[in-house]
This record gives C-alpha cells, sequence and structure tokens, in this order.
C-alpha cells in the first residue's frame, strides 16, 4: 500500500467511524489529555511533542520538531458517577447509567519540504463534555418527583439527565524563527451541544396546583463558536525545552431550545455557554539516553467564562442564573522511555482543582464534575517505517463533593446531597507518517 492510500485508508476508517464525539467526565469540562499518546503523557504536551494530537491540543509550535503525519485515535470511556442525598427523614443513593462512551481524535501536521521553515497543522478533536442519567427515585430525596406526591412529600429533580460535548476543530500554523524558537498562530472552531433535563436555566412552568416544574432542555442543535490560539516553543542547547501556549475563550453564539409549557403548549427559551480561557506553560528534558521527561501547568479562568462562573444562585421566578464554578490550576507530568527501537512505554500523572466546591455542591447535581487525579499508562509499537500504533488506559481515582439542597431562598435546612465520580477509559490510534 502506497504511503498516500495508507494516509487515505486511516483517515476515512477513523473519521467516519467516530465523526461525532460523545462526552467523558474530567476537569471541569476539560480532558485529563487528548488522544492515546498525550493521554498517557497525563496530558503534558506544552514543551514535549511526541506526536500531532497532542501537540495541536496544547501547543501547535511544537509541531515544528515534528515529522509529517497523520494522528488518528478513540478513546472508550466509562464514568462511574453517584449520588447520595438526605432530607426529612429520607435518605437514598443512585447511580448513573452512562455506559461507554466514545471520543474522537484526529491530528495532522504537515512541512511542505523538510527546509521549510513553515508547519501547517490541523486538528479535530473532542475537548471536553460529560453524560448523566439518573432515574427518577422514591428513596432518594434529590430525585424525588417534581410535583410532590403522597409517596414522595417533598419535591425534587426527578429523572436527571445532562448530555454536553464540545469539538474542536484547530487550523494552525507554525513557524520556525531560529533553530532554536518556533512560533505559531490559529483560529479555534468549536462546536458544542448541551442537553439537560430538568433545564433549570429557564423559570419554572406553572402546574395548574400551584406547584411548578422545570421544562426540558433537549430541543436543541449543535452551536458554534471561535477563538484563537497562540503558541511559543524554546529548544534549549541544556536539553531542556520550554513552551507556552494561550487559548482565548470560545465565544459561543446562545443556544436555543424548543420547549413546551406544562400543558404541552410551545415555549421557546436560550442559553449562553462560552469555554474558559486557558494559558499552559511546560519543560521538557531529553538530557538522558531514551528518556522523555515532561510537565505542564495549565490555568482554566471558568469563574469569567459566563453561565459555569457566574454566581449560583437562583432569581426570584426561580431561574437558575450560575453554577458559581471556580477557576482552576492543573498539574501534568509524563515520561516516555524507548525501550527498544519498535516500542515506547508512556506514564503519566495529572491533578486539577475542582471547580465545584462544598458550598456549590447543590446547584452542580446535574454537572458534578469533579474529577482531581488521572493515573495514565500507554505504550507505542512501531508496526512498520511509517505506521505506529498507540494504546493506552486512563484511571481517575474517586473524587467527592458535598453540601445542603438549594432553593431560591438559599439553603435548605437539615438536607445534604454528595455525589462521587471515578473513570476508566481506553485509548487507541494510529499514526502514519509520510
Amino acid at each position: 500500500m502506497t504511503k498516500l492510500r495508507l494516509f487515505g485508508f486511516v483517515f476515512i476508517v477513523f473519521s467516519t467511524a467516530f465523526a461525532t464525539p460523545e462526552s467523558v467526565h474530567a476537569q471541569g469540562l476539560q480532558f485529563f489529555g487528548i488522544g492515546p499518546v498525550n493521554r498517557s503523557m497525563g496530558g503534558a504536551a506544552t514543551a514535549a511533542p511526541i506526536e500531532a494530537v497532542g501537540a495541536l491540543a496544547y501547543n501547535p509550535a511544537t509541531t515544528t520538531d515534528l515529522k509529517n503525519q497523520l494522528s488518528v485515535g478513540a478513546e472508550f470511556v466509562t464514568p462511574l458517577i453517584e449520588v447520595n442525598s438526605s432530607f426529612a427523614g429520607n435518605s437514598g443513593q443512585t447511580k448513573s447509567d452512562s455506559g461507554w462512551l466514545t471520543v474522537p481524535t484526529v491530528g495532522l501536521s504537515w512541512r511542505p519540504t523538510p527546509e521549510s521553515p513553515i508547519t501547517y497543522g490541523f486538528g479535530l478533536f473532542g475537548i471536553a463534555g460529560y453524560s448523566l442519567n439518573y432515574p427518577s427515585s422514591t428513596t432518594n430525596p434529590i430525585l424525588f418527583p417534581q410535583t410532590p406526591t403522597p409517596q414522595t412529600p417533598t419535591a425534587g429533580l426527578g429523572n436527571v439527565f445532562a448530555d454536553v460535548s464540545i469539538l474542536q476543530i484547530i487550523p494552525s500554523v507554525a513557524l520556525k524563527v531560529t533553530d532554536q524558537l518556533s512560533v505559531s498562530a490559529g483560529p479555534t472552531i468549536s462546536s458544542a451541544r448541551i442537553i439537560a433535563t430538568p433545564f433549570a436555566f429557564a423559570s419554572p412552568n406553572p402546574t395548574g396546583n400551584g406547584g411548578a416544574s422545570y421544562p426540558v432542555g433537549s430541543g436543541t442543535e449543535y452551536t458554534w463558536g471561535m477563538g484563537f490560539q497562540l503558541g511559543v516553543y524554546w529548544k534549549g542547547e541544556n536539553d531542556i525545552n520550554l513552551g507556552a501556549s494561550y487559548k482565548s475563550p470560545q465565544w459561543f453564539l446562545p443556544i436555543d431550545y424548543h420547549g413546551t409549557t406544562a400543558t404541552g403548549l410551545p415555549r421557546d427559551y436560550s442559553f449562553q455557554f462560552n469555554y474558559p480561557q486557558i494559558v499552559s506553560l511546560g519543560a521538557g528534558y531529553t538530557g538522558i539516553e531514551r528518556w522523555l521527561f515532561a510537565t505542564d501547568v495549565r490555568y482554566f479562568d471558568w469563574k469569567n467564562s459566563g453561565v459555569p462562573g457566574d454566581s449560583a444562585q437562583f432569581s426570584p421566578d426561580g431561574t437558575l442564573t450560575g453554577l458559581g464554578w471556580r477557576s482552576t490550576w492543573s498539574v501534568s507530568l509524563g515520561t516516555q522511555y524507548q525501550m527498544t527501537d519498535t516500542m515506547s512505554l508512556r506514564a503519566g500523572y495529572a491533578y486539577s482543582e475542582s471547580p465545584i466546591t462544598n458550598s456549590t455542591a447543590g446547584y452542580n447535581v446535574q454537572a458534578p464534575l469533579i474529577l482531581q487525579q488521572s493515573l495514565n499508562l500507554g505504550t507505542t509499537m512501531q508496526l512498520s517505517k511509517s505506521l505506529a500504533a498507540h494504546l493506552a488506559y486512563y484511571y481517575a481515582p474517586e473524587s467527592r463533593v458535598s453540601g445542603p439542597f438549594e432553593s431560591p431562598s438559599g439553603p435548605v435546612p437539615g438536607s445534604n446531597v454528595s455525589y462521587r465520580v471515578t473513570a476508566h477509559a481506553i485509548s487507541l490510534g494510529l499514526t502514519a507518517s509520510f
């Protein structure tokens, strides 16, 4: 098979099979690493280019250090989520039926000639998201039906369902200014869909018996947003490489929903969501034969991103105005060992602050995005001179958060809701060099 045919075959197979990203829990909405190679490095890539996906996701300036290549992959994830609550003598726990989810990755790095100072890049991957599905309950107070019954004397949220996915397209141009310095720039184009039931960002529907219930938030489509990304990469003479990148906020168009009133009549509402600006700093060290060591420090400005960071409170009519997320820092550590000419091994660890604290737990039952740690292992096998296969395993240890129920009149006395989250994932990928 010629290189051109191999290139086309790999692209068609993976882009067709995984063209629509599903979701997975991570640090806030953001994933711990993107693609099997970068995932196995704990997300460290800002100054440690190994393959195209991680380089494009975190610092496209590093693509000047890569061969011409196309990387494709898919991640299969199972988030394990449980909510516990108690109120007025009632208590219970419920597990989410999230199932197995898939996340696609495609990354292309191309230099017109070996001597060219310019490297072009193109990335397409799921960068963030999550999935959640709690059934309504008669024993778990937070999931009692929204309208009280003799069996469920207090109102809860009822069936809680959420599915959020954000796909990003990154075209980039990187310029090798000197043998040591590279810079990059390019737009970031994002597509997002947010489904949430009950939809608390709209006012409740009066039910006619003095009660009220939130509408569903499923009648929507993908919305689009844009931003930009800048990067710089420095190759030091002492085998220490440094990198930095800046991703602007992703400014999305409003998300419009077609809902209904309590009697089934049409009701439309909208939701404004923006993705935060991200600053990454990284270092890589290659001074020991066959070894690569990398670390990244990353800042996510959730607090100033709009609804996720807006004050967590209800307006007088019952509309939720924000989730109260705080801005967070994360640290990624990764290492690669070239065991043989055809096989490399990798290990990575990442830690992130949770954007959700105990004080805002009651507002985030529908978005328990609290995972703080990531343990990763991976390997690459060189199948031929031009084709390599990647495999990675990811484990997120359990994280917990707990707080009182929240209502338009404030915290509910004597109530408590807590949730715990863990996750497992397997990533597969191929890289074709040409």
